[in-house]
């Protein structure tokens, strides 16, 4: 039994996993892609060998489990062409990603390519949509008329990001969060940039981060001293504290579906839910956060080290 973690160098969401497969005695190796040492040799339809990073290394026939966290693209060394660097960079990302890509796709959480896909916040509002899923009204469009009759139709409407990177501004990086836009704002010339995504904005009780581990389920909720729900609980996780909540039954039968259908083993997904109790889809993360300080994290990590390592809790 080994464990593989494929993380950026500093990932505390990745280390409390870690800290949870030591405490089991689970050899592992954790590291970024930049940082693995590959020798493979195919055996008929499998790859032998071994994965190395600084002073640890797994056997890829022991390996149970790769958590698939946050890994950074390798990158050529110093010193080379433009050209030369892409040319590497490409080799690098080809050949270790598409030897990762052939272990056995059910060691992986989650497997590289279905991340690829739902990671596509087009594709997942489809699919959630259709396994039964209440999804907001969406729009994406970079026609800026098109864009204000929706805003006027749909109001209030936020504008969201495709993805959560973070974007410097003034030298400092910061993310776009959801932000609230009018009709007017819509109708800017800049909108034909790039395509936008316009929601409309529920009025919401409350929001849920739900995360998904296999065959289990865990929901919490952000409360403020103020009790309001904020526009994004993101934007100032400190003031939040967390508690558990139900997810009701149609509502985490619909998700296991969507999961299931992309895949994930593992998702952080987003909900609100409105005033009368419905539970409307956001996003699904397949590397979304869940290790803050709140009563379920324990119980999280426990289900990924075991779907890491095939065993139940010792």
């Amino acid at each position: 039994m080994a464990v593989l973690v494929l993380t950026q160098r500093f990932d505390a969401t990745a280390d409390v996993v870690i800290d949870e497969l030591n405490r089991r005695g689970v050899p592992l190796v954790r590291a970024d892609l930049g940082d693995l040492t590959v020798s493979a040799e195919l055996d008929g339809p499998r790859w032998t060998g071994v994965l190395a990073a600084e002073h640890h290394a797994v056997k890829l026939d022991d390996i149970t489990g790769i958590y698939y966290r946050r890994p950074t693209n390798p990158t050529a060394p110093d010193g080379v062409s433009r050209e030369v660097a892409e040319w590497i960079e490409a080799e690098q990302r080809w050949g270790l990603r598409g030897l990762l890509a052939a272990l056995t796709r059910e060691t992986w959480v989650n497997w590289p390519p279905a991340i690829h896909a739902a990671e596509h916040k087009p594709y997942q509002l489809a699919q959630a949509a259709d396994v039964g899923l209440s999804v907001p009204e969406t729009l994406i469009t970079n026609d800026p008329d098109t864009a204000a009759e929706f805003a006027r139709r749909a109001k209030p409407v936020l504008y969201k990001a495709f993805r959560g990177n973070p974007v410097e501004i003034d030298g400092e990086p910061r993310l776009v969060y959801a932000t609230e836009v009018t009709a007017e704002q819509c109708r800017a010339e800049s909108v034909r940039v790039a395509p936008v995504m316009l929601q409309h904005r529920i009025d919401k009780a409350f929001d849920a981060r739900v995360t998904r581990v296999d065959d289990h389920v865990f929901a919490v909720i952000p409360r403020t001293e103020s009790g309001a729900a904020p526009l994004d609980w993101r934007i100032d996780h400190a003031a939040n504290t967390w508690h558990p909540v139900e997810v009701p039954a149609d509502v985490r039968a619909g998700l296991l579906r969507l999961l299931d259908r992309l895949d994930l083993r593992f998702a952080a997904c987003d909900f609100s839910v409105d005033h009368a109790g419905r539970w409307r889809f956001l996003e699904a993360n397949p590397a979304g956060q869940w290790a803050w300080n709140h009563l379920l994290r324990d119980q999280i990590t426990a289900a990924l080290a075991n779907a890491l390592t095939q065993e139940t809790t010792p």
